[in-house]
C-alpha cells in the first residue's frame, strides 16, 4: 500500500436501500461503525434519538426566502438537506459517549496526513467525510499503519487524497475525555424529545451559514411532497437529478423514522425497569404509537418511489406530516 494511502471501512450497504447513506445520517452511522470497531459499540437508534437526528426533517423551498427566486431562478430544492442539523448532533453524541469529538476541515494535504497519523498512533479510528459526496468513511489505516480493529462485514476501501482532494475533506477525531458535568442519560432524553417536538412544529428554520430559511419538521414533509409532484417526472425523461436527490431525501426518512421508533420502544422499556424514571413507560407508549404510525406512512412513501409512483408518494408524505403532530401532541403530555 503507497504510504499516502488511507485505509477506510464503510458500512455495508442494505439491499432495501437504493443509495449510500448520505449526509448527517452517514456521518452518525460511521461513528457507530468505528464505536463498534473500537469494541464500545454505540447503537444506530440509540445515537440517533439522543441526538434527535432521528425526528429531524429538512426541505428547501424557496418561497420561505424573500426574493429567492428573483436572485436564484429555476432552484426549487436543495441537496444540503441532507445534512442540515440545528440540535447540536456533535456536542450531543460527545456528551453521550464521553468524547471530544472533534471537527477539522480545509486541511492541506500534509496538515491532513499527519493529523490522521498522530491519532491512528494513539489507537483512535476518525471519520472522513467528502462533502461533495455526502459520504463518510471510518479512517483505520495510512500506509502500512493500520488499526487492529473488528470490521465485521464493512466495506474496505482505499484512497489517496491529492492537494486538491484534501482541502474539500473534513476529519473528525474521536477522543476519549472526562466528561466536566455529572451524565443523566434521561434528562438528556427529555431535552432531545423536547427539542424534537418543537421542530416538528416548526414553520421553518434559519440557516446562518447559508443565508437561508428551510422547511422544518411536519411542515418540510409537506413541502417535499408538493415539490415531488411538481417536479417528480416532468418532462419526457424526468428530472434525473431531482428523482437523485428526492430518492435519497424519502429513503433518509423512512430510516430515520424507523430508528426513531426503535429508539423510543427502548427508552420506555428501560423507563419500565426502573423503579422512579423522569419519564414514565406509560407516558411513552403514546409516543411510540404516533411514532409508528410516521414511520409507516415514511417507509409507504419511499416504496410508492420506488416504483416510480410520484403521486403515492407525495400522498405518504402528507399523512406523514399529520402523523407528525400527532408525535408533537403525545409528546407534551410524556414531558409535562
Amino acid at each position: 500500500m503507497p504510504a499516502d494511502s488511507l485505509h477506510l471501512l464503510r458500512a455495508p450497504a442494505s439491499t432495501s436501500r437504493q443509495t449510500p447513506r448520505h449526509g448527517l445520517h452517514g456521518w452518525i452511522e460511521a461513528l457507530c461503525l468505528a464505536r463498534t470497531a473500537m469494541g464500545k459499540p454505540l447503537p444506530l437508534a440509540e445515537a440517533m434519538g439522543i441526538s434527535a437526528t432521528a425526528f429531524r426533517a429538512y426541505f428547501f423551498s424557496p418561497d420561505d426566502n424573500h426574493a429567492y427566486r428573483d436572485d436564484f431562478p429555476g432552484v426549487e430544492w436543495l441537496e444540503d438537506t441532507l445534512e442540515l442539523e440545528n440540535y447540536g448532533v456533535h456536542e450531543a453524541l460527545s456528551a453521550h459517549t464521553a468524547s471530544d469529538i472533534r471537527l477539522y476541515d480545509r486541511l492541506k494535504r500534509e496538515p491532513l496526513l499527519q493529523l490522521v497519523r498522530h491519532e491512528l498512533t494513539a489507537g483512535r479510528p476518525l471519520l472522513l467525510t467528502d462533502p461533495l459526496t455526502m459520504l463518510t468513511w471510518v479512517v483505520v489505516g495510512l500506509g502500512d499503519l493500520r488499526l487492529s480493529l473488528a470490521a465485521g462485514d464493512a466495506t474496505e476501501e482505499s484512497f489517496e487524497p491529492d492537494d486538491e482532494h484534501a482541502l474539500r475533506l473534513a476529519l473528525s477525531a474521536l477522543r476519549p475525555t472526562e466528561r466536566p458535568f455529572t451524565y443523566r442519560p434521561d434528562h438528556f432524553r427529555r431535552v432531545a424529545l423536547g427539542w424534537s417536538a418543537e421542530h416538528l412544529n416548526t414553520k421553518h428554520e434559519l440557516f446562518h451559514h447559508l443565508e437561508i430559511f428551510v422547511a422544518s419538521g411536519a411542515r418540510a414533509l409537506e413541502v417535499a411532497a408538493a415539490t415531488c409532484e411538481r417536479e417528480w417526472g416532468v418532462g419526457p425523461g424526468g428530472n434525473p437529478a431531482f428523482a437523485s436527490f428526492f430518492t435519497a431525501w424519502v429513503e433518509e426518512l423512512a430510516w430515520a423514522r424507523a430508528l426513531a421508533v426503535d429508539y423510543l420502544a427502548g427508552w420506555a422499556s428501560s423507563a419500565a425497569a426502573q423503579e422512579e424514571p423522569m419519564t414514565s413507560a406509560a407516558a411513552l407508549v403514546p409516543v411510540v404509537e404516533a411514532a409508528r404510525l410516521t414511520a409507516t406512512q415514511t417507509a409507504a412513501a419511499s416504496a410508492a418511489l420506488l416504483s416510480g409512483d410520484g403521486a403515492g408518494c407525495a400522498k405518504a408524505l402528507r399523512e406523514a406530516a399529520a402523523a407528525e403532530r400527532k408525535t408533537v401532541a403525545a409528546v407534551s403530555v410524556a414531558l409535562a
